[in-house]
Parts: structure tokens; sequence; C-alpha cells
């Protein structure tokens, strides 16, 4: 199996955390995967390689926002053939009022690209429950709280009863 991982760990201690984290616990749950990690920002320069994965996973990094078009290119994004999934995914929002929260309005594109991933056999992971609340209020399947990725202790996961 082949995962092609789109990490937003630029410049943010906290992505790369996530990103590592992640790669961890999807290397935890496939042994035998073959993952690689690319870039968010250069999705465009290696379409081809990451359309060939099995899945496609994204990681970290506020992919709930309003338009998302400013994080990820959404264009490209939406000729992937593989399922995908978004995995210890955050909010992005002015506030933690739940006025912010549910008056959350996504671009028509941003609402088709979720709606992309959640219909064609991936699942949204988010971390917090603003994050699963706002994406709820849209009507969308296969939103999970997983909590964030960075949280997890894989040498302990095992004795969760």
């Amino acid at each position: 199996m082949k995962i092609a991982q789109l990490s937003g760990a630029y410049v943010n201690a906290g992505d790369f955390l996530i990103q590592d984290a992640s790669n961890a616990l999807l290397r935890r749950v496939f042994p035998s995967a073959e993952i690689t990690i690319y870039l968010r920002n250069q999705i465009s320069e290696h379409f081809s390689e990451i359309d060939n994965a099995d899945v496609i996973v994204f990681t970290g990094g506020p992919l709930i926002k309003e338009d998302i078009s400013t994080t990820i290119p959404l264009d490209v994004c939406m000729r992937f053939t593989p399922p995908m999934m978004l995995m210890g995914v955050g909010w992005y929002g002015k506030d933690g009022s739940l006025d912010c929260n549910y008056s959350y309005r996504f671009t028509p594109d941003t609402l088709a690209f979720y709606k992309k991933v959640t219909n064609e056999g991936g699942g949204i992971g988010v971390r917090d429950m603003y994050s699963y609340r706002t994406l709820k209020k849209e009507c969308l399947d296969n939103i999970y709280f997983t909590g964030c990725p960075a949280w997890y202790n894989l040498e302990l996961i095992d004795n969760v009863q």
C-alpha cells in the first residue's frame, strides 16, 4: 500500500509535531505501507506521484477554514483519484464562541472538497470540537473526533481498554 501524506509543516513547530506523530501513527496502523511525506504547498509539483498513491492523507494544520484555497490548491486536490482523508486537522476561527462556530460559512469550493473527501471513501479526523461541530452542521458524514495525533502515546496504545 502506498500512502501519500500531505503535510502543512513549514515553519510552525506544532505542525512538525503533528506531521511526525501522524506519520508514526500511520506506520503503526499500516506497518508494511510505503509512506511518502509531501508538503502541501508543493502538491502541484508532485501531482502524479501523489495521485498514484492508494490513499492520500492530509495531516495537521488548520484545514477547517471558510476558504482553504489559501492553504491548499483546491483545483489540484479536486483532481486526485485515490480516496483522501484528513487526519488531526483543526478549526481556524476568530474566537472560540459558539456564535463564531455556528456562523461559519464555507466557500462552495471548500465545501465541495470536504464532500469529496467524505463521500469518496475517506473521512475527516478532527482534533477539536469546534471543527467537529462546524463540519457536522454542514450535514457531512464520516467526521470523527479523534483528537490530535500528538496526543497518542504509541508505547501505551495497546494497554487502552
